[in-house]
């Protein structure tokens, strides 16, 4: 496979009187030797966090991009100079791309992958084979899972609370109460809490029993639904959610609706 290289600048072995083959240079009229390479994690080639979430973002991977990719080179920095003799040519035999390259190979013949595949399918993959997939891939991908993730939660509905029993639900929490019962919880104080339910998300407005009037009167809330909103938004546990409902005064009295909603809705934790 004939690959040439991209941007950015590399040095070759200092030798009195060579010419150089720097990219860059501003004068640059002798080619750069077929036996002149640099392994393909140097600067001139090496696939940055900002490159990585160029090719995340991509809706598929080639075999050789894919192989590249997991290498911890940029495929558009090695193909936007790949015409420029003046540059030094990557060493497709470092940094395991061949090895790589041929499981890719494989799993396309067997049926595993089919490429064009997806960034999600090519590193799902090379997590499974225990294959390293180079930190820019990774935080990338980690920072996208989550947003994902987030935004799945955010929209997910959360189901109706009903009694245990079947009757009335108990009075609604004012803001001042919830905010105590539920401190620690998500990694906020009680203070946090006042603030967020005083002026609150879309996954918290929709927990509003009765809304409050600004120096009137505060929000009253359901706090099963808050509850079960934290843990669909993935901000709190089952058990932890409910260990406030079991030792909180404020909470006592929607103890056994948690309950029920717990049984119902989440696996036992």
């Amino acid at each position: 496979m004939a690959i040439r290289v991209p941007v950015g600048r590399a040095s070759t072995p200092a030798q009195e009187g060579e010419d150089s083959y720097i990219a860059g240079d501003e004068e640059r009229t002798t080619p750069a030797p077929d036996s002149y390479v640099m392994p393909l994690n140097c600067p001139l080639f090496e696939l940055t966090e900002m490159g990585a979430a160029h090719w995340i973002a991509m809706d598929g991977w080639t075999l050789e991009e894919s192989a590249l990719l997991l290498s911890g080179a940029n495929p558009k920095r090695i193909e936007v100079l790949g015409a420029d003799p003046h540059v030094a040519k990557p060493d497709l035999q470092s940094c395991g791309y061949v090895g790589i390259n041929d499981r890719l190979l494989r799993a396309s013949e067997m049926g595993v992958l089919s490429f064009p595949a997806s960034p999600f399918e090519v590193c799902s993959w090379a997590a499974k084979k225990e294959q390293g997939i180079p930190i820019p891939l990774m935080s990338v991908l980690s920072l996208s899972t989550e947003s994902t993730r987030d935004e799945a939660h955010q929209n997910q509905p959360v189901a109706p609370v009903v009694a245990a029993d079947g009757c009335n639900l108990p009075e609604p929490v004012t803001t001042g109460a919830v905010a105590h019962a539920l401190a620690g919880l998500r990694g906020w104080n009680a203070g946090m809490w006042k603030k967020k339910l005083g002026s609150p998300p879309k996954w918290l407005r929709d927990c509003i029993v009765a809304p409050g009037q600004r120096g009137v009167r505060e929000h009253c809330w359901n706090p099963v639904k808050i509850g079960a909103a934290l843990v669909y938004k993935g901000h709190a546990a089952v058990n932890s959610v409910r260990a406030k409902f079991q030792t909180r005064p404020e909470l006592a009295p929607w103890l056994e609706a948690w309950k029920t909603y717990e049984a119902n809705h989440f696996d036992a934790s």
